[in-house]
């Protein structure tokens, strides 16, 4: 293809350096705002209160400490993450920059700006067009799904993993000059440039395919100019030491193991329980969801969660037709240009690929299913790929028009502009938005008042700031929406500890302990309830089992002694006194349902279905025991215990098609398996039959809008 020749490569050092740089001044200025943030998110926990940062002496401990291991005791699932290199980093920022936010966001600003600088000269490298790689890099620089990335210093991890990825890449390129010393050289830094990503985050990973991918293209592209390569073994070596000295630090990090499989949570990941056809399309609805923050911004949120983001179950629905479309243009453009003698499209589309399958829930499921900082990397290819396809038609046509459609360079000239003038000011507007705490959770709840993580932040806030009956209620509807969300059971536990309703605390604790056993926060809290319900049981208690002691084959008397004993928040005292007297009453339906109940609050999920299965012996008619022991089974989230839970519901609606308990256990069965309007409908018929001041019907009527959505 013939191209203008205003279009060829500059030569000379001057203009080699001219468009990087203006690129990433233009990346600082499309930034500067957030050198005035504070601290937000989980910037706190990670780097302002993290002891590897800000104590003295913590040098040697960040190479065998785990991500979130300070933290370890106060996560309910902690994640065992290794990212020495990212905490290192502010380890010497803080001592170089003091410990005030400026210093952290400022390198995380140049950091982006260094990147975008390498994202030019790799595209120019690649394409031999400035125009191209100027405009890839501008674009680049403004794009406002980037804002979760540098605005907030957490994201650095991003910016650190690109950045040691593209240098990888850099290492490699051919050399007119260098000699055996230089290509050593050159060897020992690639090398290092890989095992740096992968300790800045696991995303980094993807540098170990990129830079053989990457090598193999420059020794065959022939016509692009002469060079002299480091052998392919070379470099293939280069990863394989980079990794040999990677994994054996993170396996003593993280405690003699590599990975640790994610305590994935429906609520923050919707495809969860999803079919193969629901994880097909969501899958390509998650790649639409990305694709469309990065041409339409309108909407760019902190993390996408149930009820804010619903599961595709065709390839028909928005997000999931727009991301098809975006695929089959990147594999239309990379075969078009393919045909032509263009390689580098086809390289792009597999560094995408490769970057973004990670974090794609497509290989494994994630802990969030859309976050907007993973796209960093993935977007450098992306930006690449969408800029050249712009580029290269319009300056063929020029090219072949000779002098007369000089428009076209205007109209692309100006449009150029205009494009990265919104971006920019997209991007310092959202950028405002991580200004604080506060901002920033008033931005989520504004954009995002369905999401039930928002609810929690924004419902959390409200009771810090005094507003606690505003922040209870919030919190509230997110576990209507969710009843599943440990975290948001755990905050309105402690909310109502704070009120005085101790019985109200004391059920929402025990809910987030049964989920998550031994959790210490639930724990300390639990402590404190029970501490303070003791002065009020204690006589009760031992009122009804001086009775019990005196009656001892009375189940009455001992019922009420194990209700006293629950209503304190002593499950295993309860369970103890009603095993006691097993051999008594073994075949008494009260007593089974009582002690089945009793291990299900413990957490002792296996008696508790082995206690519901006698009972559903004695009781094979009851349709509320077979709904409770289809709810239990549904906890162990296994293909068998829903068909076994499918089964018992279906029964149960048979025999009590108006009970509360039935209708809505069924529903919850039939959303499981995909058929989400018959649970609806079920909500919505048992919200009909419920006053509307009732807390159930808003219950029923948030579940259906949810699973009609």
């Amino acid at each position: 293809m013939t191209v203008p020749a205003c279009q060829s490569l500059l030569s000379g050092r001057r203009g080699r350096i001219a468009a990087p740089l203006f690129c990433a001044i233009v990346a600082v200025a499309c930034y500067a705002n957030v050198l005035e943030n504070d601290f937000v998110g989980d910037d706190r926990p990670i780097v302002a209160e993290n002891p590897l940062v800000t104590k003295a002496g913590q040098w040697g401990q960040v190479w065998d400490t785990h991500y979130w291991q300070h933290r370890e005791t106060e996560c309910a699932h902690p994640d065992l993450l290794y990212r020495p290199v990212t905490i290192l980093s502010y380890r010497i920022n803080r001592v170089l920059m003091g410990p005030e936010p400026f210093g952290f966001h400022l390198v995380n600003v140049l950091l982006h700006a260094v990147v975008t600088a390498l994202v030019v000269r790799l595209t120019w490298r690649m394409t031999r067009l400035r125009s191209c790689a100027v405009v890839t890099g501008l674009v680049f620089a403004v794009l406002p799904i980037h804002t979760e990335a540098v605005a907030s210093v957490v994201g650095r991890a991003e910016l650190l993993a690109t950045l040691f990825v593209l240098l990888g890449l850099y290492a490699f390129e051919p050399r007119a000059s260098g000699g055996p010393v230089g290509r050593a050289a050159r060897w020992v830094a690639g090398s290092a440039a890989i095992f740096l990503a992968l300790a800045s985050k696991e995303t980094g990973a993807a540098g170990i395919v990129l830079v053989p991918l990457f090598e193999l293209y420059w020794t065959r592209r022939g016509s692009r100019g002469p060079g002299r390569h480091v052998p392919r073994f070379g470099v293939l070596l280069a990863a394989a030491v980079a990794l040999a000295a990677y994994l054996p630090l993170r396996y003593i990090a993280l405690g003699g193991r590599l990975h640790q499989p994610l305590t994935v949570s429906k609520t923050t990941n919707v495809m969860v329980d999803a079919t193969f056809w629901e994880h097909v399309c969501g899958a390509m609805q998650l790649w639409g969801m990305y694709w469309a923050r990065t041409f339409w911004p309108r909407r760019l949120t902190i993390g996408a969660t149930i009820n804010d983001v619903q599961l595709a179950d065709s390839l028909l629905q928005p997000y999931a037709a727009f991301g098809l479309l975006v695929a089959v243009g990147i594999g239309w453009a990379v075969i078009w240009a393919w045909r032509r003698g263009f390689r580098a499209p086809a390289l792009w589309a597999a560094a995408l690929l490769i970057s973004y399958l990670p974090v794609s829930n497509t290989l494994i499921l994630i802990k969030t299913f859309l976050a907007e900082r993973t796209w960093y990397l993935p977007s450098v290819w992306g930006v690449m790929l969408c800029v050249w396809v712009v580029c290269v038609p319009a300056l063929r046509l020029h090219g072949q028009g000779g002098g007369r459609p000089t428009w076209v360079r205007l109209t692309a000239a100006v449009l150029g502009v205009l494009m990265v003038m919104l971006g920019g000011a997209r991007s310092l507007l959202r950028n405002a938005e991580w200004r604080d705490e506060e901002t920033l959770i008033r931005a989520s709840y504004r954009d995002c008042p369905q999401s039930v993580n928002v609810m929690l932040s924004y419902g959390s806030w409200l009771i810090e700031k005094g507003r606690v009956d505003e922040g209870i209620a919030l919190i509230r509807k997110a576990i209507l929406i969710d009843p599943g969300f440990i975290e948001a059971q755990r905050v309105l536990g402690e909310a109502l500890l704070a009120t005085g309703d101790l019985p109200g605390a004391l059920h929402h604790l025990m809910i987030a302990d049964t989920q998550i056993p031994g959790h210490p926060p639930t724990q300390a809290l639990l402590a404190r309830v029970r501490s303070a319900l003791d002065d009020y049981w204690a006589a009760q208690i031992e009122e009804r089992e001086a009775q019990h002691r005196q009656n001892p084959d009375d189940l009455e008397a001992l019922l009420s002694l194990a209700d006293a004993l629950a209503q304190a928040g002593r499950p295993a005292e309860e369970i103890t006194r009603l095993e006691a007297s097993r051999t008594r009453f073994h075949d008494q339906p009260r007593y089974l349902h009582r002690l089945a109940a009793a291990y299900a609050m413990a957490a002792r999920r296996g008696e508790a279905v082995a206690c519901y299965r006698q009972l559903r012996a004695l009781t094979a008619e009851d349709p509320i025991v077979a709904v409770e022991l289809a709810m239990l089974l549904l906890e162990y989230q296994t293909p068998e215990g829903l068909d076994e839970a499918d089964r018992l519901t279906a029964e149960a609606m048979q025999r009590g098609p108006n009970q509360i308990p039935v209708l809505i256990a069924r529903a919850e069965v039939l959303a499981l398996r995909g058929r989400r309007r018959e649970a609806a409908a079920l909500y919505r018929t048992l919200a009909s039959a419920i006053p509307e001041t009732a807390p159930l019907h808003e219950r029923c009527m948030l579940r259906a809008e949810f699973l009609e959505r």
